[in-house]
Parts: C-alpha cells; sequence; structure tokens
C-alpha cells in the first residue's frame, strides 16, 4: 500500500514537468493503475484495522472512508 501510495505521490509530482502529450497519457495511465490498486486495498485494510463493532461502517457509509466520499455523500438524493 506504502508502494502505490508513493507512486501516485511521485507521478503527482512530475505532472508539471512534461513536454509532451504523451508523457501526460503515460502518467495518468501510472496513476490511475496505482490509484486501481491502491483504493481497494485500502478499504480491505479498514477493517482489519479498526475493532470489529466499528469495521463495518466506514466501508458501509458509500466512500466516506475514500477521498472525496464526503462531498459524494452530500449529493445524494435524501430518499437514498
Amino acid at each position: 500500500m506504502v508502494a502505490m501510495d508513493l507512486t501516485r505521490a511521485g507521478v503527482a509530482l512530475t505532472l508539471p514537468f512534461v513536454t509532451q502529450v504523451w508523457q501526460i497519457y503515460v502518467l495518468i495511465f501510472l496513476l490511475q493503475a496505482a490509484s486501481a490498486a491502491f483504493t481497494p486495498t485500502f478499504q480491505a485494510t479498514i477493517p482489519e484495522v479498526l475493532p470489529a463493532e466499528r469495521a463495518g461502517r466506514p466501508v458501509d457509509r458509500g466512500g466516506w472512508s475514500t477521498p472525496g466520499g464526503r462531498p459524494m455523500r452530500r449529493m445524494r438524493p435524501p430518499w437514498q
């Protein structure tokens, strides 16, 4: 998980220094590939780290445990 997060940070830090369009495509591909591996691993680790009585709550709340989860939760209609 640490390696994936460091990969994402490294790619994000190199984005301002690209000079060709193809470099942007490669960096975005690497960023999304690292995120695709990081996010499920992060969500699967939460139940192992938290106590058993609280393990289901962060994952079950529709993204509260992930960045951007709170704003997306607020955008839902109240009946959901």
